[in-house]
């Protein structure tokens, strides 16, 4: 195997440099999984010194996030803080695999040369590299969405929206209370919640919304003497998509029982309904009508990391970067992608396969396993 060395680190002029056979860029379900396998099927590659061949893990936080959990969050089901795992709980006792630093910059080098990559920590030096940065929110450029609605990504989106909702409807309640002539639409608005975007994400937090928000009108109902005509309107989730379905990408079946899951759970469905702008505790839709709620949440959608398409990766949908089989960069034959930030297409529909942990892992396996054959000299040509 051509090996560089263990992770060292050096210092050139001002510039701190790191170099690592293999650099893993992002510590999610794809990235972290790449790791672990390497770790075992790379045991018996050595250097000539006999020391194993470096793998180095690039993330901005020192913890992998269970992000499919999140909804759960919400109703208090699991803590944030079990949902943030460190990763030296993770990852073997191998020294120096793992870098904690905000990446700025990828710098491919051509004819399968070592490259590198900028760090808020200094430069990496690699001689593969696989990244494995998840996705941002995407807005789609839609006005407003970035400034007035929540995004629902990590553990500290999850809590906070958690505790703005409870905080919204005791703030109600107490309206309610102080002003025995409040007006009902105002009542009203400030019992709901807006969530832009009816796949797998928003269908999850309508539904865990639908059963916390119920109970918390309930404990306020209790605290005001369970009166018989509570004036403190029951919650209200509107769950907004411009498709005509909720979870689109899932077969026909799947998606209405699901919608009429969360209808029964009273959540109000407004499908193929584009929201064309937002503004602080209102959402306008394509029709002209303008939705007002307290609590906005965009789970519209996704997108791969901007600094991708800035490194001169081939880019496709999404801003996800296009691989062949077995998850190798185009042209690019030692830098491999995986999970949100591959782009994957199912050759059934042709369309883009949806960014999903299942995906993310999948993805990885594929990866890893590509790697090792490649490193120990077996043919992976497509």
């Amino acid at each position: 195997m051509n090996c560089i060395s263990e992770p060292h680190a050096d210092s050139i002029g001002a510039q701190h440099v790191v170099s690592a056979d293999i650099v893993i860029l992002g510590a999610g379900y794809g990235g972290l999984h790449v790791a672990q396998r390497l770790m075992r099927l790379l045991d018996d590659n050595r250097h000539a010194d006999g020391g194993p061949c470096s793998i180095l893990i690039v993330d901005r936080q020192p913890h992998h996030q269970l992000t499919t959990e999140l909804p759960r969050i919400i109703g208090n089901e699991v803590a944030d803080r079990d949902l943030d795992i460190p990763l030296d709980q993770l990852l073997s006792e191998r020294k120096d695999q793992f870098l904690q630093a905000e990446i700025q910059a990828i710098r491919p080098s051509p004819h399968a040369q070592p490259g590198a990559i900028e760090t808020t920590a200094g430069r990496i030096q690699y001689r593969y590299l696989i990244i494995a940065l998840g996705s941002v929110s995407n807005d789609f450029g839609i006005p407003g969405v970035r400034q007035y609605m929540r995004p629902f990504l990590t553990t500290e989106d999850a809590r906070d929206l958690r505790i703005a909702v409870s905080r919204s409807i005791q703030d109600a309640a107490r309206y309610e209370f102080d002003q025995p002539h409040a007006e009902q639409d105002e009542l009203r608005r400030r019992m709901t919640v807006l969530i832009g975007g009816a796949g797998a994400t928003g269908v999850e937090v309508a539904g865990e919304l639908a059963e916390f928000m119920e109970g918390q009108w309930q404990a306020a109902w209790r605290v005001a003497g369970e009166p018989e005509h509570y004036r403190l309107p029951k919650p209200r989730i509107i769950l907004v998509s411009a498709a005509p379905t909720v979870l689109p990408s899932w077969s026909g079946q799947t998606s209405q029982a699901v919608a009429d899951a969360l209808q029964e759970l009273g959540v109000e469905l407004r499908l193929d309904s584009l929201i064309t702008q937002v503004q602080s505790g209102r959402v306008q839709l394509k029709t002209g009508a303008w939705i007002a709620a307290d609590t906005l949440v965009w789970a519209g959608g996704v997108r791969a990391p901007m600094l991708l398409q800035e490194a001169g990766l081939p880019i496709g949908p999404g801003g996800r970067v296009s691989v062949d089989p077995f998850q190798r960069v185009v042209d690019e034959p030692n830098i491999y992608v995986v999970g949100d930030s591959a782009l994957l297409v199912d050759k059934r529909t042709g369309r883009p396969v949806p960014p999903t942990a299942d995906i993310a892992l999948r993805s990885g396996e594929t990866a890893a396993l590509a790697l090792v054959a490649t490193i120990r000299g077996h043919n992976t040509t497509v």
